[in-house]
């Protein structure tokens, strides 16, 4: 019989945040994790629904780090045991106040709370313009629209090129007014990210307290449809005995409105901020492959979703090669624990279906064509080291490198994905452009059909389930003023979101 998963990590007290040992353990096909404060006594807490796939994810190759990492020393910035010390996405509080009182805010965001200086956010600004490093910048709160000054605000970041990259997340309710959208889109702001939680308005009453996000989310669209060029991204909250029986609904009203819905984000509950849950953790738990199970259950696929490591794994090799430069594209790294994409779609025929599932043969294991990417790259990466050694840097190395991937390993990297992909796939897209000429459509909508967008499934955490060896990986950033020292801090996300008042504690004590 096979010997169960059980692996020791580090971790912490969710409420004195001292570091503990904590163990990670197999048992009923899930994955648990226990730990025991001596002061404040032990949690167990659910880390998988399906232990299967969460080895599966964890199969990968992924560095060991016994760093110093602690609270105290991440509070003060990025220290230099992070894998990833550049920001993929900074995130900015620009507003600790809110229009809303949501019971699942894990901001623990209302009307009594204090906006940030207006020339504290542009010295923020300023530093992520100099890094010039960052992908997405999102201007967050609380509810960053209730600042009077959020168009100066915008047309400060347009006055330092990073319009194209800023998202403006909000609950959509001041979005409701025409003119107000107007003057957003006036700023040159093109991407909006908007909460959704379910196509029911009970459910709705119940996450957010109130019904006015839900009343104005149909408003904010159809203004945002009728101004052009602006791409939406919902983002759904899911709460275990609420909306995760509605997520099919959920994701075909994003379909029917994919002309401006390019993502949808799906963030399982976190049991900070407002809503802090101890007793009975592991029965109300939700999990990445809580919520894959949610998705086949509704939608009927069998594979929606597989990590964002893996996906850049399987895309590694092309990289090795120099065929692809991965790092304008995608994020640098990400650890398995943390996110997971896929792709939906409708047919022509009006069909929902997934990329991935339409695309892989039955009983294709993705995270085995990663592990397969992976030994790859592992042979691409010391055959450039042998070839660098014998033969420099000059012309005839490139054409030894070049004469072994082009006749080795990118023929290789091609037949594996035809063994592992179904002949429809790739006659799907041979068809495209046909239908494109034929139908007169946009190249995506001949390529997937006519309603198709991003899905993403991102796993924060709090401080019952953290986990240290996710922090190193973290590509996502909260820029800040230091309280003490007056400088731009940038303190990984998942930290600062999971221990939000140790984290700010600690600055104003330092």
């Amino acid at each position: 019989m096979a010997e169960r998963y059980r692996k020791e990590i580090r971790t912490s007290c969710p409420v004195c945040a001292r570091d503990l040992n904590g163990t990670e353990y197999e048992e009923g096909g899930r994955i648990y994790l226990t730990k025991t404060c001596p002061e404040h006594g032990k949690v167990n807490d659910l880390v998988s629904s399906d232990a299967r796939v969460y080895l599966d994810k964890m199969g990968s190759r992924l560095r060991t780090y016994h760093d110093n990492c602690t609270l105290h020393v991440c509070s003060q910035g990025v220290c230099p045991h992070h894998l990833t010390r550049e920001a993929e996405w900074a995130f900015i509080e620009v507003t600790m106040r809110c229009n809303m009182k949501c019971p699942v805010c894990y901001a623990d965001s209302d009307s009594r709370g204090e906006d940030v200086p207006i020339d504290d956010i542009k010295k923020i600004i300023d530093h992520i313009a100099d890094e010039n490093v960052v992908r997405e910048m999102l201007l967050a709160g609380g509810e960053a629209t209730v600042r009077e000054d959020l168009f100066e605000i915008l047309d400060y970041i347009k006055e330092k090129g990073l319009m194209k990259k800023t998202y403006l997340v909000s609950n959509g309710i001041k979005l409701a007014d025409p003119e107000y959208c107007r003057r957003l889109r006036e700023t040159g702001l093109k991407r909006i990210e908007l909460a959704f939680d379910s196509t029911d308005p009970e459910i709705c009453r119940k996450i957010r307290g109130s019904l006015a996000a839900y009343d104005a989310l149909p408003k904010a669209l159809e203004n945002l449809r009728k101004l052009g060029r602006v791409k939406v991204q919902l983002t759904i909250t899911v709460v275990k005995g609420l909306n995760d029986r509605t997520l099919k609904e959920s994701l075909e009203f994003a379909l029917e409105n994919s002309d401006i819905v390019k993502h949808v984000v799906i963030s399982p509950q976190q049991f900070c901020g407002r809503l802090v849950q101890r007793e009975n953790l592991a029965e109300k738990r939700l999990t990445l492959e809580c919520v894959e199970k949610l998705l086949r259950e509704g939608l009927g696929d069998r594979l929606y979703t597989i990590s964002v490591e893996a996906g850049l794994s399987l895309v590694e090799p092309l990289r090795r090669m120099g065929i692809m430069n991965i790092d304008k594209e995608f994020p640098i790294c990400l650890h398995p624990k943390c996110a997971s994409f896929g792709f939906i779609g409708r047919t022509w025929s009006g069909k929902l279906y997934s990329l991935f599932d339409s695309a892989l043969k039955p009983g294709i294991n993705p995270y085995d064509i990663r592990n397969w990417a992976n030994k790859l790259s592992d042979r691409i990466k010391a055959q450039r080291s042998r070839t660098g050694k014998r033969f420099g840097t000059g012309a005839i190395a490139k054409l030894a490198r070049g004469t072994r991937v082009y006749l080795c390993y990118l023929p290789q990297y091609l037949c594996k994905l035809l063994v592992c992909t179904r002949p429809r796939f790739w006659l799907r897209l041979a068809v495209g452009p046909f239908r494109k000429l034929f139908r007169r459509v946009r190249w995506r909508d001949a390529m997937y059909g006519p309603q198709f967008l991003h899905l993403y499934i991102i796993f924060l955490g709090d401080e019952f389930n953290f986990s240290w060896e996710r922090l190193p990986y973290c590509y996502g950033f909260q820029y800040m003023i230091h309280p003490q020292t007056g400088k731009v801090t940038k303190v990984p996300a998942c930290l600062f979101i999971s221990h939000r008042k140790k984290v700010i504690n600690i600055q104003r004590a330092q």
